[in-house]
């Protein structure tokens, strides 16, 4: 006697096949939730604002009970001909701010960790502390003293820069912009993509009374050019926008404004009319809107 009408088993089988052809579905879905996330991932681009990097703690890089703090960073000094950041001021052995040692380590040698939000640099305090220290008086020959000491250290050196291109980005916050003859206004924070070490935006503020009523305009590093002489106690940046032309301009002010998000830098480089930056993505990502861009930081 059969078992199984044969109508029963056209049901079993077409229930069978059913949930059979949906396993390869559920492995799809997987890995195009994986892709999804690689894409993310691919276009995700961190900015570091001043608020985050000054002050930022610096260990030695080690893991467990031996990593130990070498310091925090007091400032940076960038190449002014291209935005590149060449080298980070380090103190270290400060009290409450107090009776602190500074000394220049190359950018590139530092690694930026998220989750601790603080930077990793492969060299001992005792080599740290041989190493000469800072003096702002000698930008413009920073370079040889630094990288012959890290060498000793195994520590990467800097990308060598042109004499006199060094600034301090301590004094960005004063530097004078202008359009030609027309001063435009000043600068205020600025954002740095940490691992290419590239200055990305220069935030400019312009008019206002005493901070009240300015607009602070997001200005692409490539979009701006130092008047030499350059190490000045004044910087002054050239910007190829009249006061008026810039009316139109992205500022921090506009709806929906957020330099981590790419749809907003790309109108900002749109603006300016200047290429993408190597650290950007050169594809957008899969899904329309989905942007996983992070905001460091809380400015200044």
């Amino acid at each position: 006697m059969a078992i199984l009408s044969d109508e029963s088993k056209i049901v079993i089988t077409t229930v069978l096949g059913v949930g059979l052809a949906g396993l390869p579905l559920t492995g799809q879905a997987e890995q195009g939730a994986r892709a999804q996330e690689a894409a993310v991932q691919r276009h995700h681009v961190q900015l570091l604002e001043r608020g985050t990097l000054v002050g930022a703690v610096v260990n030695n890089g080690r893991e467990g009970d031996k990593k130990a703090k070498l310091g925090s960073i007091a400032d940076l000094v960038i190449d002014a001909t291209d935005g590149a950041v060449r080298y980070a001021v380090l103190e270290s052995g400060a009290t409450l701010g107090i009776g602190g040692r500074r000394t220049a380590v190359a950018w590139n040698s530092l690694t930026w960790d998220t989750n601790s939000r603080q930077f990793s640099l492969s060299i001992t305090a005792d080599l740290l502390q041989k190493m000469p220290e800072f003096d702002a008086k000698n930008l413009p020959h920073l370079g040889k003293g630094v990288d012959k000491a890290q060498k000793r250290g195994a520590v990467r050196e800097a990308s060598h820069e042109k004499p006199g291109s060094l600034v301090l980005v301590s004094k960005l916050g004063a530097a004078k912009v202008v359009s030609g003859k027309e001063k435009i206004g000043a600068g205020d924070s600025f954002f740095i993509e940490p691992k290419s070490g590239s200055m990305a935006f220069l935030i400019v503020a312009s008019g206002g009374v005493v901070g009240i009523g300015e607009s602070n305009y997001v200005v692409p590093w490539a979009a701006l050019k130092c008047v030499k002489p350059i190490g000045k106690d004044e910087i002054q940046l050239e910007i190829g926008r009249t006061k008026k032309a810039l009316e139109m301009a992205p500022k921090l002010s506009d709806k929906g404004a957020d330099v981590t998000k790419l749809a907003f830098r790309a109108k900002v480089y749109k603006f300016y009319g200047v290429v993408r930056p190597s650290f950007e993505p050169k594809d957008n990502p899969t899904k329309p809107g989905t942007d996983s861009h992070e905001r460091v930081g809380k400015g200044h």
